[in-house]
């Protein structure tokens, strides 16, 4: 059952950025890459947190929220200003539905470019370490709701796992199929 350990199906290249990397670039390594989301870690490689898709929203969130507070500012409360807020949030939440990831993630490049990772990244990060096996990965993944776990060694980074990464490695195992459905691969 060696097989079944992170060390055998995690990936060692990672794509890892810092806190002080600019938005920016850090959206522009998750477009070119095509990633969801990329560990924080420092000169050491030690984890400090992942920034994701969904910690970008927030960016979004931000630069829509202050232009319009600029308008909500000011001593009298201005019930246009604050339906307009209101309206443009509703039509955020609405066009969010069905905008690609490819033109969110330039719209938020175009948001945040004074903005670094650290300002947005999640600091509480559920990691793994490189000796456990495949069961608490998918115990991991099935109580969380984010795609990708890092992996760890002694507190260093060594790698990422992804949900993807498990089904690729189920299905590339002749023998997991064998034993649970008394069929071979090439049978499924």
């Amino acid at each position: 059952m060696s097989d079944f350990k992170v060390s055998n199906i995690m990936r060692t290249e990672v794509i890892s950025v810092r806190k002080d990397t600019p938005i920016g670039e850090a959206i522009r390594e998750m477009i070119v890459n095509n990633i969801t989301g990329m560990p924080v870690i420092n000169d050491r490689m030690t984890l400090l947190g992942i920034i994701s898709e969904k910690d970008l929203l927030k960016l979004l969130y931000d630069y829509e929220n202050n232009l319009l507070n600029d308008k909500l500012s000011g001593d009298e409360y201005d019930a246009e200003a604050y339906n307009e807020k209101n309206e443009l949030m509703e039509t955020c939440s609405y066009l969010l539905k069905d905008i690609s990831k490819r033109e969110l993630l330039d719209l938020l490049y175009e948001c945040g470019t004074s903005s670094v990772v650290g300002d947005f990244m999640t600091e509480e990060v559920v990691s793994l370490n490189v000796d456990d096996d495949l069961a608490k990965v998918c115990k991991c993944f099935m109580k969380h709701s984010f795609r990708r776990v890092p992996i760890t060694s002694q507190g260093k980074l060594v790698g990422i796992i992804s949900r993807k990464d498990i089904l690729h490695h189920i299905y590339n195992c002749q023998s997991f199929f064998k034993d649970v459905s008394g069929r071979t691969s090439a049978s499924v």
